[in-house]
């Protein structure tokens, strides 16, 4: 059964490889270490690393003793952040079919999708990268 929210691929890539350069107990954090870590592709790692990148969330070193840094503190640094970075600002729908015209008086939903929405955009905003340093 699939979950009824659900982050992207791409976002819970960012997420946890933020988490992991964190908390490196090295300089730098290589593409190959986070994606055995993360179990994923590198080559899809290194596109969302390269945008963290170019939204200056960290920095990346170049060569076979290179790798990824952190270019913030921890603590200047939210879930909202990233998330929004990797996917652009938050576009938050009332009724999933948006549809002009809708044929029923009041919403089926009760409004429930933008209160879910907006809970998990709070809790995004609230959790900040320090908090899961160890």
């Amino acid at each position: 059964m699939s979950g009824i929210i659900n982050l992207s691929e791409m976002v819970t890539l960012g997420l946890h490889s933020m988490v992991l350069i964190a908390n490196k107990e090295k300089p730098l954090l290589s593409v190959k270490e986070i994606a055995f870590s993360t179990n994923s592709s590198e080559f899809h790692l290194s596109k969302v690393l390269q945008i963290l990148v170019k939204k200056g969330f960290i920095k990346s070193v170049r060569g076979p003793k290179g790798g990824f840094t952190l270019a913030m503190e921890p603590e200047n640094i939210s879930f909202y952040d990233i998330y929004t970075a990797l996917e652009g600002p938050v576009n938050i729908k009332k009724c999933p079919i948006s549809c002009n015209n809708c044929a029923f008086q009041s919403c089926i939903f009760a409004n429930v999708l933008e209160k879910l929405n907006d809970e998990l955009i709070q809790f995004l905003q609230t959790q900040k990268l320090n908090e899961f340093l160890r």
